[in-house]
């Protein structure tokens, strides 16, 4: 069905609008292109009045955006003993792992470190027993998603690991990248894209359609976060400081699959 396929993996449910919407975009609307997102984190900030539940129906009607209408298919897929949410439609999936994001002591930071030796999500539907457990899951999901589609060598798309062209950044972020490197070089090629504070410093980069849209896919996401708290009476939205710091920016370093990282 699908001639290729590219993945998008994500701590924080609104990284890839931020910094790298625009080739999400384009991902969507490239013909026979199966496109899968992961989200590591419940992006929850330590709250339990419906936030975390909001924003993943951000992430859904982002990338509904930049799709013709289709379906929505909600599923719950058993990986490595894991049970994931996992949305579909069209030419997409996402997956939800709904960890607990980096403010107390159960983080991904902390179990990539050994400090604790489990980790739980935040709605208890699996825990992940050590560091390998919780990477070996990931290289499930994308090495599942890549045979069935028969593609060699795909994108990974994820916040870079490397500190010098990404300083500052947020732990979760760095976290997964390096959960990803655990396994994806001389398979995956690979697109580690800037996601610090810092980058609301740099040159703006972005325009014209690409910068259309990257504003689209955010504007969908920042609306259905809108509706969604302000159902539970606590309106939150992605604010327009945020995008003004990021959306006309978007800077990537490219890895080959035979390339290694540094």
């Amino acid at each position: 069905m699908w001639g290729g396929i590219v993945f998008y993996v994500a701590a924080h449910q609104d990284d890839w609008q931020f910094f790298r919407g625009e080739q999400v975009y384009a991902d969507l609307n490239t013909p026979d292109t199966r496109v899968i997102f992961i989200q590591t984190t419940a992006g929850n900030a330590d709250l339990t009045d419906g936030w975390r539940e909001a924003r993943e129906r951000g992430v859904i009607a982002s990338i509904r955006a930049a799709i013709p209408a289709a379906p929505l298919k909600i599923d719950v897929k058993n990986i490595l003993g894991h049970q994931i949410t996992v949305y579909e439609c069209a030419n997409t999936a996402n997956y939800c792992l709904r960890l607990p994001d980096s403010i107390g002591i159960n983080s991904l930071k902390n179990l990539r470190d050994g400090v604790i030796d489990s980790l739980t999500a935040i709605d208890h539907s699996t825990t992940y027993y050590g560091w390998a457990d919780f990477w070996l899951t990931l290289q499930e999901i994308l090495e599942t998603e890549r045979v069935a589609i028969g593609s060699d060598h795909p994108w990974v798309n994820a916040s870079d690991y490397n500190s010098v062209r990404n300083p500052g950044d947020h732990a979760d972020h760095k976290a997964t990248a390096d959960a990803l490197r655990e396994f994806v070089a001389n398979t995956y090629r690979r697109a580690w894209f800037a996601s610090s504070y810092i980058v609301s410093e740099w040159p703006p980069n972005l325009d014209g359609a690409a910068y259309a849209s990257k504003r689209a896919v955010f504007e969908a996401y920042s609306e259905a976060v809108l509706i969604e708290t302000t159902k539970n009476g606590v309106p939150k939205y992605a604010t327009e400081g945020e995008w003004d710091w990021w959306g006309d920016k978007s800077y990537v370093t490219l890895r080959d699959f035979n390339e290694l990282d540094d």
